[in-house]
């Protein structure tokens, strides 16, 4: 189950946020870590790493980034329960200030200062933002957009960087923020479309990452050496997500990306260098761990001409200290991963896959603290990574006590019997729904009403049900020329009785929305959790699965009651609301001669079959499309048989792998026959959850999954083929998916989000089905871990960063040392202000690769699970929602 990615060069991983209150907590005091467990990681093959360790386009699969998040510290990041973005190792003050116009845009009202700063990328140089509008250097991300803002935007936010030690033993400064940001205008802007030369310092796979997020900064005005001010034009409800949105935060030394760059730029001894492994133009990707040697020579060759990063800043560099600590440091340890978080790589083979982290209390530096929670880490003085090549010896290994965690995810039923000092640490990012085809393109033209099409209108109204299949050639095969209103829209009128009598002219059971709410209430969801995922899931009614942090939130339990959704099903009321859509559909077909009847079938059994006005009778038949390659098989047969037993209506099992079914489900005209002797009318699709999302991501979620606005939801993304249409809904998703809800309409977000969530529930045409588990394992006896991401596990890096030993062993591994105090649990309370109405804005970007805080995105192969995956380091950028949700399909 591979991540999808579609159209728009958009990533939405940005974790949004509600207010909260957390609880005013004496920080704790710092404490020496003690204590070295052994962390298994799984690789069948024996590798461990599918991706480069470097910070601007490596850290791309789950190891990789499950280590570095231990190795470099955070400026932000979202808390463990509620997803909303806590400060780490840096402060901000947000200041907001515009009003809106008549049409409800905001209207800034702070002016941006002489000093705010921006990366001219070809002259290479900071200057005035005010500066480069009035040369109109729009080639800068942010200026063009600036250029009409007269001069103020809404919102200044305000950064503190702790000054953190890097592990060799420089003091974080602000000449490191600086340097990223510099980094970042340079690698994003191609500057051969203004000089008409080859930029080498230009990455298009980078730049596509990075360029919206740099939009967003109408300037960066350096405050002292702790501190800077970022002006934009982005702004929502909350100041957490503001804040979020903005920062940048570095996560190694300048020198060491200087190094690095110099590298990527010159090729040294004949390699071609790159920021990742491409097949296509051979360049491989630079390493910390491996090409320590290659960055050690390119640091020497450092003099501060080649060190752009501060031209036109006054601000102090010592890149000579700088560059004999990290030159030291790659001759003690043979590796060049200098970082400023709580753990630093002490030890890596990869001959062996065997990589170890220390604390950074061994090199003499204090514990860290992690502002969010009022703590300190680490916990622990060291953790040693080891790999098996079986998940079965990775289970074992912790329920024997021969290592303390198995950092790999995986379904209940791999586990086995769990002795009680084994704990399971859940990850839920994989959900599962059925897509329900509601085609019904007959319509009568003749009776009052219209039909609500994307940007058009139909007069008359929609005969429940009907559908004539590929419609163009249809009507041509029986000589019917007539010229369409919509040529994907068929009048009833038109129709001889030899055309209605062609298989494809059928009756589509799901064209009729009480029919599909009568599925949505038949599904026993339960039942699949306990015996076809044997353990490992939650019922999931709707498109928000039980692990959104909206959830509990909005209650959104007895949203789904109300419209029948419930994780046991509801028989009774399936039976009823299928009933009524029959009669609805009778009371209909009746008037042009045509009704819905059961009858015996050749088989014995009862089945529902349409008669045509010529006395022609068709089989009802549904088409479901299951796919092959994980749990997905037996739940859709689950499904099916549900289906026959309870409505009497045949089902056809179309059971085929992803490549085949993707191009039809996703890429075709619903009102045809996509798998060339049939069409389909129900689809086992999956999606995958990315991140820990807070109440407030909702809003991206209901929009995607239910408003007709898109492709990958009901309807194609071709806008004809949209059969099933509502402008109402098509606004508010719109709204939702691109609107700006500013601090003031808080309560109007949660009130819009319900609203398409009840819209979507109410057309049931995708219904949720099971959000997936798998297990991580942890042996309480030998280590304590308090915190977990709630949708990811231990792929957030709470889980470890936070981890302490539990007590002095008896036996070895792991080592013996006494049990340090447990980290304080905050209370956090999250405050249900009101939020009012929208207005618009992209989904916030969040800073640049090498920049921001990464969250593990795991996204399996081929089975339900992390077990096979191959995962994907978020980077936390955004420009507009669309591409969060479309990379989550599998």
């Amino acid at each position: 189950m591979k991540t999808i990615w579609k159209t728009l060069s958009i990533i939405l991983l940005v974790l949004m946020v509600l207010p909260i209150a957390i609880t005013p907590v004496a920080a704790a005091t710092p404490t020496q870590p003690s204590g070295d467990i052994v962390a298994l990681e799984f690789s069948a093959t024996g590798a461990l790493y599918m991706s480069p360790w470097n910070p601007v386009l490596g850290f791309n699969d789950v190891y990789s980034n499950l280590q570095w998040n231990l190795v470099h510290s955070f400026g932000m990041y979202n808390h463990y329960q509620t997803a909303i973005p806590v400060e780490w190792s840096a402060t901000y003050k947000v200041e907001a200030n515009y009003e809106k116009d008549a049409e409800g845009n905001v209207i800034g009202k702070i002016s941006v200062p002489d000093t705010a700063l921006v990366f001219d990328p070809v002259q290479n140089k900071w200057i005035p933002i005010n500066q480069a509008v009035a040369e109109n250097r729009t080639y800068i991300p942010g200026v063009e957009g600036y250029s009409g803002l007269g001069g103020k935007v809404p919102v200044k936010v305000i950064f503190n960087y702790d000054q953190l030690y890097w592990h060799h033993g420089a003091k974080m400064s602000v000449a490191d923020v600086m340097a990223l940001l510099a980094f970042t205008y340079e690698w994003s802007v191609d500057d051969s479309q203004v000089t008409n030369q080859t930029d080498p310092y230009y990455d298009e796979e980078y730049s596509t990452a990075t360029i919206s997020f740099l939009e967003l900064l109408k300037g960066v005005e350096i405050l002292n050496d702790t501190a800077i001010a970022v002006y934009s034009d982005y702004i929502d409800v909350s100041e957490p997500l503001i804040a979020f949105s903005l920062i940048v935060y570095p996560t190694i030394p300048y020198e060491l990306l200087a190094a690095m760059e110099q590298a990527v730029v010159t090729d040294p001894n004949g390699t071609n260098y790159g920021w990742t492994d491409r097949t296509t133009t051979g360049e491989v990707g630079i390493d910390m761990l491996k090409h320590a040697a290659v960055i050690k020579q390119m640091a020497q060759t450092l003099t501060p001409d080649k060190v752009y990063y501060f031209n036109g800043l006054n601000i102090s560099w010592n890149l000579s200290d700088r560059v004999s600590r990290l030159v030291k440091w790659i001759d003690q340890r043979g590796i060049a991963a200098v970082s400023n978080g709580p753990f630093y790589v002490d030890k890596f083979d990869p001959n062996a896959n065997y990589l170890v982290l220390k604390s950074i209390t061994n090199l003499g530096f204090p514990q860290i603290l992690v502002r969010g929670l009022n703590d300190y880490v680490p916990k622990l003085n060291s953790i040693e990574f080891k790999t098996v090549t079986t998940q079965e010896a990775g289970v074992e290994a912790v329920k024997a006590g021969q290592a303390a965690v198995f950092a790999w995810s995986m379904p209940r039923g791999v586990i086995g019997d769990v002795p009680p000092e084994v704990k399971l640490i859940p990850t839920a990012t994989t959900m599962y729904m059925i897509e329900v085809n509601p085609v019904n393109n007959v319509y009568d033209p003749t009776l009052p009403g219209t039909i609500q099409l994307r940007g058009a209108q139909l007069p008359g109204q929609v005969i429940p049900g009907l559908v004539l299949y590929d419609p163009k050639d249809t009507l041509a095969k029986y000589n019917i020329n007539v010229t369409l209103d919509n040529p994907n829209w068929v009048p009833i009128n038109v129709l001889t009785k030899e055309a209605m009598a062609d298989e494809k002219f059928q009756f589509n059971p799901f064209g009729v929305k009480e029919i599909r709410q009568a599925l949505q209430a038949l599904i026993n969801r339960q039942f699949i959790v306990d015996n076809i995922l044997e353990g490992s899931g939650f019922p999931m009614m709707s498109a928000l699965r039980p692990t959104h942090g909206a959830y509990d939130y909005l209650n959104v339990a007895d949203i789904e009651e109300k419209y029948g959704a419930l994780p046991a099903g509801d028989l009774a009321r399936a039976k009823q609301l299928f009933q009524a859509g029959l009669e609805k559909a009778n009371n209909t077909l009746a008037k042009y001669g045509m009704k819905l009847v059961y009858e015996t079938g050749s088989d014995g059994k009862q089945w529902l079959y349409f008669v045509k006005p010529d006395g022609t009778k068709q089989q009802v038949t549904i088409y479901f499309v299951i796919r092959i390659e994980d749990q997905r098989r037996p739940i859709g047969e689950q499904i099916a048989a549900w289906i026959e037993d309870t409505f009497n209506i045949k089902v056809e099992k179309l059971i085929r792998e992803r490549g085949v079914v993707t191009p039809v489900i996703y890429g075709s005209n619903p009102a045809s026959y996509g798998f060339k002797t049939n069409p389909w009318h129900l689809y086992t699709a999956g999606w995958v959850a990315t991140t820990d999302d807070p109440p407030q991501f909702a809003r991206y979620d209901v929009a995607f999954y239910y408003a007709p606005l898109r492709g990958y939801g009901p309807n194609h993304r071709n806008t004809a083929f949209w059969y099933l249409f509502d402008q109402d809904a098509y606004n508010l998703g719109v709204q939702l998916y691109f609107g700006t809800y500013t601090p003031d309409m808080e309560k109007q977000l949660y009130q819009d989000i319900v609203k398409m969530l009840e819209w979507g529930l109410d057309q049931a045409f995708r219904i949720g089905v099971v959000n997936t588990a798998e297990y991580f394992m942890v042996n309480t006896k030998l280590v304590n871990i308090p915190f977990w991401g709630k949708t990811t596990g231990l792929w957030s890096p709470w889980g470890l960063v936070f981890a302490s030993l539990s007590q002095p062993p008896t036996t070895s591994p792991p080592p013996t040392t006494p049990s340090p105090t447990p980290s304080p649990t905050p209370t956090i309370t999250l405050s249900p202000t009101p939020s009012p109405t929208p207005t618009t804005t992209p989904p916030p970007p969040t800073t640049p690769s090498p920049t921001t805080s990464p969250t593990p995105t795991t996204t399996p192969t081929g089975g339900v699970g992390t077990g096979t995956i191959a995962a994907i380091v978020v980077v936390v950028i955004v420009i507009a929602a669309a591409a969060f949700l479309l990379m989550r399909k599998k």
